[in-house]
């Protein structure tokens, strides 16, 4: 597949590296809101979810053991970036509207349209947005359902 056959909206897609349990439940459990403490570019539509290396064991959540190990180092799944949101982002008491996953205090990306992989891609992470090399892109595009 070449970058010209891959789908438009994943040609300009940024990919978002996050700790498990996170990913996985974005993938897999609905989980429809990611937690920043900064907003989204204006020109970020499509988000390729990343999970990193990196277990979040935060006291908010015990690890899963009815879904597996989760993947790592891989993309996950493509979610469209409905619409980003930073009401609660200097509050920890105002509360937007954004859903059970928004967590006070910081800017709530919602996620919709999230599509699991058929198989995870294995990529490197990074800090921040990032743009997948052309490689990566296909690969997501073939592993969509």
């Amino acid at each position: 597949m070449t970058l010209a056959t891959i789908p438009p909206r994943l040609q300009v897609a940024r990919a978002i590296t996050l700790k498990n349990p996170w990913a996985h439940l974005i993938a897999h459990y609905g989980k429809d809101v990611e937690n920043r403490s900064w907003m989204p570019w204006d020109d970020v539509n499509t988000l390729l979810i990343h999970a990193g290396k990196g277990w979040d064991r935060g006291p908010e959540f015990t690890r899963r053991t009815d879904c597996g190990d989760p993947h790592t180092s891989a993309i996950v799944a493509v979610a469209d970036l409905a619409f980003a949101c930073n009401t609660s982002r200097y509050s920890d008491t105002v509360r937007c509207g954004c859903g059970e996953w928004a967590q006070p205090g910081q800017c709530h990306w919602k996620l919709a349209n999230v599509r699991a992989l058929r198989e995870p891609v294995p990529t490197n992470g990074r800090q921040g947005l990032w743009r997948p090399a052309p490689d990566i892109l296909a690969a997501v595009a073939n592993a969509l359902p």
